[in-house]
This record gives structure tokens, sequence and C-alpha cells, in this order.
């Protein structure tokens, strides 16, 4: 349910490399970009069945993509970009799904929310390293 968080965390797990062409006041807007992305995820972790908070949650996600596109215009293509986008729309999905079947079956997935907690950690863990390029 939740291959679109992993597939975001790969798509902006090679942005370092593309990281390091930005100058150090875009790697710093990047970098809060990541940590807004980890305390929405975290914020998620919290109570993943409350769905209006999840929906609020992802309008936070989506909010992150134009600031993305914005500082990785001239260093990612449109279609990574693309892709980004539409994975983080595709993450929102996987989210409503969650939140829909935990009121009607009352069962937890750990397993899905144990990958949310390791994007959390890698977003946050990406802000780190490219405040410290």
């Amino acid at each position: 349910m939740f291959d679109a968080l992993i597939s975001v965390v790969k798509l902006l797990g090679s942005s370092l490399q593309w990281a390091l062409q930005l100058d150090s006041e875009k790697r710093k807007r990047f970098a809060d970009l990541c940590d807004a992305i980890a305390v929405t995820l975290n914020a998620f972790l919290d109570d993943p069945e409350n769905r209006r908070k999840s929906l609020s949650l992802c309008q936070q996600l989506r909010v992150n993509v134009d600031p993305i596109r914005h500082l990785a215009k001239d260093t990612l293509s449109q279609t990574e970009l693309d892709g980004l986008a539409h994975q983080l729309n595709n993450l929102c999905d996987a989210w409503q799904a969650h939140t829909q079947a935990m009121t009607l079956e009352s069962a937890s997935h750990p397993i899905d929310l144990e990958q949310v907690a390791v994007a959390a950690g890698h977003f946050s863990g990406l802000a780190t390293r490219v405040r410290a390029m």
C-alpha cells in the first residue's frame, strides 16, 4: 500500500547528487522541505486511523511539490519532477485507502506504518546531510 512512499524516498534519496549543484540558500530550502515532509509523516504515524487528519496531512505533502520543482528545475529532469509529484499524490491515495481499511477492518498494518517511520527518518536524515554540504 505504501509503495508510493518508498518511490518518493528513492527519488529524493538520489537528490543528494543534484543538491550538490544548488547554492547554499537553495540547499537550506531543500533541507527545510525534507524536514517538513518528515514532520508530516510523523504526524500521520501519531494517529494513522484519523481520516480527517490524513486528508490534511496529504495536502501538506502536496504543498511541498511546487517548491521542490522550483528548486530542482535546473538540475532534475521534468520527468523526475513529474514523477515526484505523482508519487506524493500516490502516497496520499495510499493514506486514504489505509484510513478506510482501518475503519472497515479495525485492524492494524504495522509493516506499512513501519515504512512510514523509515521514510520519516530518511527525510530527516536527508535534511541533515544536505545542510552539512
